[in-house]
This record gives C-alpha cells, sequence and structure tokens, in this order.
C-alpha cells in the first residue's frame, strides 16, 4: 500500500494545532452521538473509545 505522502498526485499539508484543536471541537457533538448510540447497544464508548487509542499509537496514527 502507497502512502498518500510519497504520491507525487497529491499533496498533504499538515494542519497546525490550531486548526487540530478546531477539528476536534467540531467532532465532539459527533462523539456524544456515537457514545449514547453504544451505550444504547449495550456497549462501553469509554472502553471503545480507550482501545481505538491504544490501536493507532501502535500503528503510530496520529490522534
Amino acid at each position: 500500500m502507497q502512502k498518500l505522502k510519497s504520491d507525487s498526485a497529491h499533496e498533504v499539508y499538515p494542519l497546525t494545532q490550531a486548526q487540530l484543536a478546531e477539528w476536534k471541537k467540531a467532532a465532539e457533538p459527533l462523539q456524544k452521538t456515537w457514545a449514547d448510540n453504544v451505550k444504547k447497544a449495550g456497549g462501553d464508548p469509554d472502553t471503545l473509545m480507550k482501545e481505538l487509542r491504544e490501536a493507532l499509537a501502535k500503528f503510530k496514527a496520529a490522534y
């Protein structure tokens, strides 16, 4: 699998910390909706989010 950054057909611009903060703030309502739906389905959203963040860290993916 080729990385997007190394594909000359694409330009990738890194986000600034301020831009990343804006994206995270904009996603807060979506995260709440997701967590509410996970609870309705009988799951634990905190555990699932922790596992996701651990997987992202393991594969050195940004969060």
